[in-house]
């Protein structure tokens, strides 16, 4: 699953966005729709000793407080008949099973029967009720019931917490248009910004007439009364090898920085330019760039000569904004991968989803990633890897410390591309028959179409239904520094996927998919003559 910084299998999946709870309230478990083409392999047969093993949920799980909801595991034999609360249940032939049924109030009954094999198993829930697995305020949509108290007059703060580069795109204070909602801006370590109100432990931002951020307010202190709009004197430009600075006179001011295709716009808070500028600049990254005032803020619109691959955003010591442009690799033609540093992050552990046979999600995306290494270096590329291992780079428990050590070892590694390889499960409620499918995710705008090339190339192999590419707010795809990809090919729970994933041969087509995204994303970059 996808690489968050809370649960990774909790997170509030694509699925959710695009269906219901399915068949809440019935009494017939739901099942796949055997009509759609699959391109998973067939399950091969398994007939061993009857013996129920309930996957999810584990006994003593707090119960959900949804209507309805999955139930997996395993009986050994796929030629056992499964009941469960009475309703029949399919065996796949591997003895994997998978319900979608109404929620009982105490647990589940499983009676599974083989020939003359009997098995039963209650799995009880414990004492308390719960909220769903889903965490939904990681990536927005969080309820708030504080009051909005404004201050009693506008204040200064500074940004405490977090680096002073944004490179990353995780270890920085991140804001929000509402309280809870996914991020929008990325500041590091010494912004200044003009805060108005306060509600519960987030503090309001005021960035224009018209627009607002929410902050942490453990991410700031506040040190002085608002001070009046702020004059941009400047703006240069420097070129170096790998890069070119842009330099504004932010004089340390709230910023958003938006890059797509063959521009890059800067927008600073609560400055106005002496006089609106072009600046002509005719380079091998920059053609030039135009100021304008907009309403209270200054808009600096970079046109570049090329796709934008990647940029840093600091402030030097006089309190300058440096927004560094990354000049991509050198791409050839004929073979766009060689050359070229790609970064292949297998997710998890910690955290990950799981099969009904316990095959973990951890397992299955490294034996994808090994394969997606082995055909890249075929092709020439140089390859890193966060894991080559079932071991973390530096925690195996606590998920945003290993998150940001692998995006840290994507960016200090200069890697020109970043994939990070996933599998997928559902929070609880969702009915995993009719929401299953393949996407990819990004959160920068110039990742979108690696997203897209990936997506439409696994879902060529995986034949399930596509989900598509999705911007979300996701530790892996944070990173500013290079185009950034998280790819969700499979479900885990799914008796078929799981089994694909086991499979040699469908693990070999899925590496060769992510092969040819990230060879279709790169060719599309190669200059034109």
């Amino acid at each position: 699953m996808r690489g968050q910084l809370n649960s990774l299998h909790t997170i509030l999946l694509t699925a959710v966005l695009i269906a219901s709870a399915g068949c809440a309230g019935s009494h017939t478990s739901s099942s796949r729709d055997t009509t759609t083409v699959h391109h998973v392999p067939e399950i091969s047969a398994t007939k061993g000793t009857l013996k129920i093993d309930v996957v999810y949920p584990q006994e003593g799980a707090v119960r959900p407080t949804v209507a309805s909801n999955f139930i997996f595991g395993s009986v050994g034999s796929g030629t056992a008949q499964l009941l469960i609360d009475d309703v029949s249940v399919p065996v796949a032939k591997n003895g994997a099973f998978l319900a979608y049924l109404p929620m009982p109030a105490s647990g589940y009954t499983l009676r599974a029967h083989d020939g003359a094999q009997n098995d039963s198993v209650f799995v009880a829930f414990g004492a308390k009720e719960g909220g769903s697995q889903s965490d939904a305020g990681s990536i927005g949509g969080k309820k708030v019931t504080n009051p909005i108290l404004p201050l009693p007059q506008p204040m200064m703060a500074t940004i405490v917490t977090g680096r002073d580069t944004l490179a990353t795109g995780s270890d920085v204070t991140a804001a929000s248009p509402e309280e809870g909602a996914d991020r929008k801006w990325q500041w590091p370590r010494g912004t200044r910004v003009e805060v108005v109100a306060k509600s519960g432990s987030d503090y309001e931002v005021k960035l224009s007439n018209t627009e607002n951020a929410w902050v942490p307010d453990s991410s700031v202190r506040l040190d002085s009364r608002a001070e009046h709009e702020v004059v941009m004197k400047h703006l240069r430009l420097e070129p170096k090898l790998t890069y070119e600075d842009v330099i504004l006179d932010a004089q340390w001011g709230a910023f958003l920085i938006e890059g797509e295709g063959e521009r890059l716009t800067i927008t600073l808070y609560h400055r106005r330019n002496e006089e609106e500028k072009v600046l002509l600049h005719p380079d091998a990254l920059i053609a030039g760039i135009t100021t304008i005032a907009h309403e209270t803020n200054v808009v600096a619109t970079v046109k570049l000569t090329q796709a934008l691959w990647g940029y840093k955003a600091f402030f030097n010591a006089a309190g300058e904004l440096v927004v560094r442009i990354r000049r991509g690799p050198t791409l050839v033609a004929a073979e766009p991968l060689r050359g070229v540093r790609v970064m292949i992050d297998p997710g998890h552990p910690p955290g990950g989803a799981i099969g009904p046979t316990r095959l973990t999600e951890a397992d299955a995306n490294l034996a994808i990633g090994l394969r997606v290494r082995d055909k890249l270096l075929e092709k020439g590329a140089i390859v890193e890897m966060t894991r080559t291992t079932f071991e973390g780079i530096r925690s195996t428990t606590v998920q945003s410390t290993e998150l940001w050590a692998r995006v840290d070892s994507a960016v200090e590694g200069e890697a020109d591309v970043l994939v990070s390889i996933h599998n997928n499960g559902f929070p609880d409620g969702v009915d995993p028959f009719v929401n299953y499918g393949t996407s990819t995710y990004y959160f920068n705008d110039f990742s979108e179409p690696l997203a897209t090339d990936l997506d439409r190339e696994i879902t060529s192999v995986t034949g399930i239904p596509n989900l598509g590419a999705h911007k979300r707010s996701l530790a892996m795809v944070r990173p500013t520094w290079m185009p950034s990809v998280l790819t969700e090919s499979l479900y885990m729970m799914l008796p078929e996927e799981e089994a694909a994933l086991r499979d040699p041969v469908f693990l070999d087509r899925l590496a060769d998919a992510h092969v040819r995204g990230i060879e279709e994303f790169l060719a599309s970059r190669i200059s034109k003559p």
